[in-house]
């Protein structure tokens, strides 16, 4: 026996990051000097021609600077291997909103720097929690300007995602996020997976490479796959120009950005060598099911009668222990 819907619910271990950039701060024209706003130095990203690794990695690829580094996937489902969401964070890190172009899928309210909750988890709404804490009314809810739109319910517990009409979209400070989770090869002293946080137009690419590296290899084995022994590349290109949306004293303007790195994904050369010449042998798992692996396909859960307790949250919960 099961608990309904906890098969459903992962948590991958997260042991290091893989960065498209690094942080620098913000001088003032005038000065010189480091922005301090709030008491808080203000910083900005920048992109840089290679990866950002942790220490580990860079030992083994013996290169603190790499532009590629062979990866592969121990997962075959897009949503393990790439999951997708439109987000909105705090300027601590902490996630605020998140949905999928047709559900909001997280909400965490934000009473103080000390005192958060979670108004939807998991698509749930706790409208219980949403009108005793006015944000119907309130302009972190529904305010043209500075909230989320107009709450729409959805069926009897979910908000409907506004996507390109929400004003947090317009104004640029809920982006689309997707997170590249796969294991370096050669990196086996800790066990658990490296992400790659990328937004926009990476994203439509990187889902066409693993569809292609997937076709190619269905084509060659008769299985379409891209977990190990599929060897993948994963390399920077550019640079490159890209007009792009910028926000700019309270405004939204088209910029043209330069040295715009791209992350893309491909079947490793050497291994892809192999495959064609029929010297790779892929575990003989065709004749299994899902219900060989997994038992008897699990009713859908009633999410409506969850307990609304588990959804409240101190606002140090990290990035890794939300719903993504």
């Amino acid at each position: 026996m099961q608990i309904k819907g906890l098969r459903k619910v992962k948590r991958f271990k997260i042991i290091g990051r893989i960065g498209l950039g690094i942080t620098v701060p913000v001088l003032d024209k005038k000065t010189g000097q480091q922005v301090i706003r709030d008491g808080e130095p203000v910083t900005m990203p920048q992109s840089t021609d290679h990866f950002v690794v942790p220490p580990e990695v860079a030992e083994v690829l013996r290169d603190s600077t790499p532009k590629a580094m062979r990866i592969h996937f121990e997962r075959d489902s897009l949503d393990d291997v790439f999951p997708t969401g439109l987000m909105q964070f705090r300027g601590n890190g902490d996630l605020i909103c998140m949905g999928d172009g047709e559900r909001v899928t997280f909400r965490r309210h934000i009473a103080s720097d000390h005192s958060t909750e979670t108004v939807v988890y998991e698509r749930v709404a706790r409208w219980d929690r949403i009108e005793e804490l006015g944000l119907l009314e309130e302009k972190k809810w529904a305010d043209e300007k500075n909230g989320y739109g107009t709450t729409e319910r959805i069926g009897t517990n979910a908000i409907k995602c506004l996507y390109m009409d929400c004003p947090r979209y317009k104004a640029l400070l809920c982006k689309p996020t997707g997170k590249l989770r796969f294991c370096i090869e050669g990196v086996t002293t800790r066990q658990g997976y490296y992400q790659m946080t990328v937004h926009f137009n990476p994203m439509r690419e990187i889902i066409t490479q693993l569809d292609d590296g997937r076709q190619r290899i269905r084509n060659h084995t008769g299985r379409a796959t891209i977990v190990w022994p599929a060897k993948w590349r994963l390399k920077l290109t550019g640079p490159t120009e890209q007009w792009m949306n910028v926000r700019k004293g309270g405004q939204t303007e088209k910029r043209l950005i330069k040295n715009i790195y791209t992350p893309e994904l491909e079947l490793d050369p050497l291994w892809l060598e192999d495959l064609e010449a029929g010297r790779v042998e892929f575990p003989q798992m065709e004749t299994l099911t899902d219900t060989d692996v997994w038992g008897p396909q699990e009713e859908e859960l009633d999410k409506s009668l969850l307990d609304p307790e588990p959804f409240v949250e101190s606002s140090n919960d990290e990035e890794d222990d939300l719903p993504f």
